[in-house]
């Protein structure tokens, strides 16, 4: 079947294969005599293959949506000039710069992609339902449907690598150039929000289900919830406290001294530029002197962005353009272990499930965290009693609550709970509560790793 898929292409360039969600397609990047990379479909009933993007710019890494209604792929089809003032593109060195966009194609013609708003032919925009699509077949209708594909408008232009699409079809998980290194962000398709999750991982790796996110970084390798990576709202901190990592055994170790990992960066650094600069006489600098000077700085300094302040200073000194200093800030670090999250009070065992014996009381105690017990929209109170923790039944088993918010910090959840006889509301409460409630229980987000929901 491969010498079928790759008639008239040429074998050795073709990757990102992404089958359909019904299995009758196989998408993939290919070039051909053109050598520009095109994206392709084949269809696994007729063996024909069709080619969807034009031969005049590259695209790559197509994925199918989980609803089989559009492709995405990155593009490099407009391309501009990096060249900056005072000439800009006018000037006498062109600089093209190698930047991408997300492309949305959608596969049946007059379908708009998930992130349309609407315009004056349609107000309502686009619904975003991923289980319209799966309950028919994917179709990809070929005719004029190069014009069809629009640039995701959240985006800008820059280099992309490692599309997933996670979630249901929402999140977008990729990795994005920052002018250091590839950064790991997530993409929400429908609002535009945007996250930063972990900068230069080694590797990134979805689940078949599309459920879990794992990432291999220094520490091991970091799960994530694709739940939470779509969360809105949730910011990068809470998505790392969110994380399960898992340690591999180590078979060595090695023990790194920070401040002299600096010093031997910034020796490198200026022995380099002594090197390398294109003036044997440094602009009649005294460069050792520049260096000695420099390196009391670097004896000084506490963190590596601050490394980079000093690197910028001494090279300053050489009164040159075209000289710059990237290093990435301190990567933060990934808790090990499996996190959980508290309800914040003290529970015991009942036949119904945990019945809250006491409510952590913070109140007046400085930046003490409040119990998600306590939460205005929640309310707990001793001899409530929670019977479910996201639809987890908590008198069915002996695991302990725990079990049940693991890997949910800083997450809400949801509470099914009996509650003890409170008082009636009056006559006016009832009146004002008819006129201000557009809906069911409250929910609630913890602090510090604490989430419920009731």
């Amino acid at each position: 079947e491969f010498g079928t898929v790759m008639r008239g292409l040429r074998p050795e360039a073709a990757g990102d294969f992404s089958w359909s969600p019904d299995g009758k397609w196989l998408a993939f990047s290919a070039s051909d005599s053109t050598e520009f990379s095109c994206v392709h479909v084949w269809n696994v009933d007729s063996g024909e293959v069709e080619r969807l993007t034009l031969p005049s710019y590259n695209a790559v890494e197509p994925k199918f949506s989980p609803d089989g209604l559009f492709l995405y792929y990155f593009s490099d089809q407009q391309i501009e000039s990096g060249a900056d003032s005072p000439y800009g593109m006018r000037g006498s060195e062109p600089s093209i710069v190698g930047s991408q966009q997300l492309m949305c194609l959608p596969l049946r013609d007059g379908f708009k992609c998930p992130f349309f708003q609407g315009d004056e032919l349609n107000g309502a925009g686009q619904i975003f339902d991923p289980a319209i699509g799966k309950r028919f077949k994917t179709k990809v209708s070929t005719v004029n449907i190069e014009k069809r594909a629009v640039p995701v408008p959240f985006l800008e232009k820059r280099q992309y690598a490692g599309l997933h699409i996670v979630g249901g079809g929402k999140t977008f998980v990729m990795q994005m150039f920052d002018g250091v290194g590839f950064y790991l962000i997530a993409l929400d398709i429908v609002s535009g929000a945007m996250l930063p999750v972990y900068p230069d991982p080694m590797g990134v790796y979805v689940s078949g289900d599309g459920n879990v996110v794992m990432i291999a970084i220094d520490q091991g390798l970091a799960l994530f919830s694709a739940k939470a990576l779509g969360m809105a709202g949730i910011s990068q901190d809470m998505l790392l406290s969110s994380a399960v990592v898992w340690k591999p055994p180590e078979a060595w170790s090695i023990t790194v001294n920070p401040r002299a990992e600096w010093m031997q960066m910034y020796n490198d650094a200026m022995r380099n530029m002594r090197d390398a600069f294109y003036d044997p006489d440094m602009h009649g600098v005294d460069w050792p002197r520049i260096t000695e000077q420099y390196r009391a700085l670097v004896y000084r300094i506490s963190t590596k962005s601050e490394l980079r302040d000093v690197l910028q200073q001494a090279l300053g000194e050489l009164s040159v353009l075209h000289v710059f200093v990237s290093v990435r800030s301190d990567t933060p670090v990934l808790p090990v272990g499996e996190p959980t999250a508290c309800l914040g009070g003290n529970l015991i065992k009942d036949p119904k499930g945990l019945k809250v014996v006491r409510v952590f009381d913070t109140s007046g105690v400085l930046a003490a965290p409040d119990s998600p017990l306590s939460a205005m929209a929640v309310d707990l109170r001793p001899g409530d009693i929670i019977t479910r923790v996201d639809g987890y039944l908590l008198n069915e088993s002996d695991v302990p609550v725990s079990h049940a918010l693991l890997g949910k910090a800083g997450m809400q959840v949801l509470l099914e709970v009996d509650l003890t006889p409170r008082d009636p509301p009056d006559e006016d409460e009832e009146a004002i509560l008819a006129q201000l409630e557009g809906g069911g229980g409250g929910t609630f987000m913890g602090q510090d790793g604490q989430g419920g929901g009731a």
